[in-house]
C-alpha cells in the first residue's frame, strides 16, 4: 500500500461532513432546540469515534502505521489532524449545549438563571449524586451538573493540549509538549468517561490497540541489526556522522546512492518506527554506509533528523 496524506486528509474530512449532514437531515423538521441538542451530541459522538479509530491507532507505537505503510513524519501530521478534530468537535459539543441551556433558560419547567451556574455543582453533589443540588428545573439534578462540570474539565484539558501541540512549542520546548501530552491527555480521557460512562465503550477499541502497541515495544524481542563502526562529531552544533556495516547480501547496495536518504530503525529510540537519514557515503566494496544526522534540542529530543 502507498500512503498519500492529501487524499487521506480529504477522505477524513468528507467522512466528518457526511456524518454531520445525516444528523441534520434526520432532525431537520424537529424543534430547533431539539435539533441543537442532537447536533451537539453528534459532535460528541464524532469526537469519540475519531479518537478511537483515527487518533489512537496513528501513534508512534501503533502497528497500523506499519501495516498501511505510513511514514513516521506524515503519521505525526495525521495524528495532529485527528487530534485537532477530536478537540474541536468535543469543544463544539459543549458550546452547543451551553447555547441550548441559554435558550431554554426561563422557559416553563426549566432553570431560570445563568447557564454558567449549571456548570458548577455543589460539593454535596460529589458526595451523593442523588443529593439536592439547590437548583430547580429540568437539567438541574446533581447528575446533570456533574456531567456539565466534567465536560468543562475535559474541554480545558483539551485546549491545553491544543495550545502546547503547536509546531513552534514542539520545536522550541519538546519537554513541555511531551509532559502536557502525558498529563492532560489522560486527564481529558478520565473526565470524558466520567462525563458519560458509555463513552468508554466507544474508545475501547483504540485504547486496546494502543496498549498492544506499547506492550509490543516494551516487551518485544530483539532482532539482528547493523553494527555501528564509527561515530564522528562534526563541529559543535550536535551534528554527527555514523558509519555502520551492511551484510553483503543487503539490497541497499543496489538501490541507494550518496545524497539520497534511507530509513533506519534505532531500537534504543523506538522499536517500531523507521526514521529518514541522509546517505553521506556508500562503500560497496567494504559493505559500509555513512549517514549524517543532527540532534534537535540536545537535552530534550533523542530523535536524529536528516541534515
Amino acid at each position: 500500500l502507498r500512503f498519500s496524506y492529501p487524499s487521506t486528509k480529504l477522505l477524513f474530512l468528507l467522512l466528518q461532513l457526511l456524518y454531520l449532514s445525516f444528523t441534520l437531515w434526520r432532525h431537520a423538521l424537529s424543534d430547533p432546540t431539539f435539533l441543537l441538542m442532537e447536533t451537539a451530541n453528534s459532535f460528541g459522538i464524532l469526537a469519540l469515534i475519531n479518537a478511537s479509530f483515527f487518533l489512537l491507532p496513528i501513534t508512534k507505537h501503533s502497528p497500523i502505521t506499519l501495516a498501511l505503510n505510513i511514514p513516521y513524519e506524515e503519521g505525526a501530521i495525521l495524528h495532529a489532524l485527528f487530534g485537532k478534530s477530536v478537540i474541536w468537535e468535543s469543544t463544539l459539543h459543549g458550546i452547543l449545549h451551553f447555547i441550548r441551556y441559554t435558550i431554554e433558560a426561563g422557559k416553563e419547567g426549566y432553570y431560570d438563571g445563568s447557564a454558567f451556574r449549571l456548570l458548577f455543582p455543589s460539593l454535596t453533589c460529589f458526595v451523593h449524586s442523588d443529593a439536592d443540588s439547590g437548583l430547580t428545573g429540568i437539567g438541574t439534578s446533581c447528575y446533570s451538573l456533574i456531567r456539565n462540570f466534567t465536560g468543562l474539565l475535559a474541554t480545558v484539558a483539551s485546549v491545553v493540549l491544543l495550545i502546547t501541540s503547536r509546531d513552534h512549542t514542539r520545536a522550541s520546548n519538546y519537554k513541555l509538549f511531551y509532559m502536557c501530552h502525558v498529563i492532560f491527555a489522560p486527564l481529558a480521557a478520565i473526565t470524558v468517561f466520567w462525563h458519560w460512562d458509555r463513552s468508554f465503550f466507544y474508545v475501547l477499541p483504540g485504547i486496546a490497540l494502543y496498549v498492544f502497541g506499547v506492550a509490543a515495544v516494551r516487551f518485544g524481542g530483539g532482532e539482528d541489526g547493523c553494527l555501528i563502526l564509527k561515530v564522528t562529531k562534526l563541529g559543535e552544533r550536535g551534528h554527527y556522522m555514523l558509519v555502520f556495516s551492511l551484510t553483503p547480501s543487503s539490497s541497499l547496495s543496489s538501490h541507494f546512492r550518496e545524497g539520497q536518504w534511507v530509513r533506519l530503525k534505532i531500537r534504543s529510540v523506538d522499536k517500531f518506527i523507521f526514521h529518514p537519514f541522509t546517505v553521506f557515503d556508500f562503500d560497496r566494496d567494504g559493505n559500509t554506509m555513512s549517514i549524517l544526522l543532527s540532534t534537535q534540542n540536545n537535552k530534550n529530543d533523542r530523535h536524529g533528523t536528516t541534515t
